[in-house]
């Protein structure tokens, strides 16, 4: 999940050819916030970041508010990794990007895809990167407004993928992900389904009876005993267990499309997930996003 920690962030700047400690220097300090003093070798340096303590989690906005040299400037530059703090820790999980100036990346000599394009780089994307994706994105927006799509989804992206799209002009309308879910291919849910929730993006899981090897599978067939269903039936109801998840199992026949349809209304109880999860074991770590 997307984190940034800071515990006793300081930044020192050194000042080298400041000469002596004048009046007006510690003035200048006290008005707009940096600490001046002399170092090591009696070097001037100036304090623009003193101690910054905190933590940002995924979804939070955080704005800063403070005189000329509070250190505003500065705490982003240490969080954008332009500057490196003197003392203190950071740790960031995830990838920051800073933009210091609202038209940065803009040229008023470009197309507009020529600045789309230099945007998403300086927001870290590769330029192939930003090229290959912003036609699909280009082409899903225009549909969406001439009323002939209402969403639009991708296939088989992982965090880092979805990272890259909603840098894109347009891409934080995705609606969708489709990617492979099943009770033996639970990799996702320690890190891309958190963030697909917290950005209201719903996977779409294909292969949900993993094309039918698990059915025979001792736990999945208990539960089903226990429901009266089938054991696919199961594997579909757990699917879906919880918000933002949809499945799509395939079907022969109307007869097996219904049989699909009903597991929609299985409720797996406490117990039944508990047996799956002895079987089948949720991921403890991040794990490379799995296809077929």
């Amino acid at each position: 999940m997307p984190r940034i920690e800071a515990r006793n962030l300081s930044v020192e700047y050194p000042i080298f050819n400041a000469g002596s400690m004048l009046l007006r220097n510690a003035l200048i300090a006290a008005g707009t916030g940096g600490t001046i003093s002399r170092g090591v070798k009696n070097i001037v340096t100036v304090k623009a970041l003193d101690g910054a303590t905190f933590t940002i989690e995924e979804g939070d906005r955080v704005g800063l508010v403070g005189h000329n040299g509070a250190g505003k400037s500065t705490l982003l530059r240490v969080l954008g990794g332009i500057y490196s703090p003197t003392s203190g820790n950071l740790r960031v999980n995830g990838r920051t990007a800073g933009i210091f100036a609202l038209g940065a990346g803009l040229d008023g000599e470009l197309t507009g895809y020529e600045n789309i394009v230099r945007m998403g780089m300086l927001l870290g994307l590769r330029k192939a990167e930003a090229l290959q994706m912003l036609p699909d994105v280009e082409a899903f927006t225009e549909l969406v407004a001439a009323g002939k799509i209402r969403h639009w989804g991708v296939s088989n992206f992982d965090v880092a993928d979805l990272e890259e799209l909603e840098s894109l002009p347009g891409g934080k309308n995705v609606a969708s992900d489709q990617v492979l879910y099943n009770v033996t291919r639970r990799g996702i849910e320690f890190e891309l389904l958190p963030r697909t929730r917290a950005k209201d993006i719903n996977v779409m899981a294909y292969t949900p009876i993993e094309q039918g090897r698990i059915l025979g599978n001792t736990a999945l067939r208990e539960v089903a005993r226990r429901h009266n269903v089938s054991p696919a039936q199961i594997a579909l109801a757990w699917t879906i267990r919880s918000a933002g998840v949809v499945s799509i199992p395939r079907s022969g026949s109307p007869a097996h499309t219904r049989e699909n349809a009903a597991a929609a209304g299985i409720e797996l109880t406490d117990r039944d997930l508990q047996e799956i999860d002895r079987a089948f074991a949720p991921p403890k770590k991040s794990r490379p996003l799995e296809m077929l």
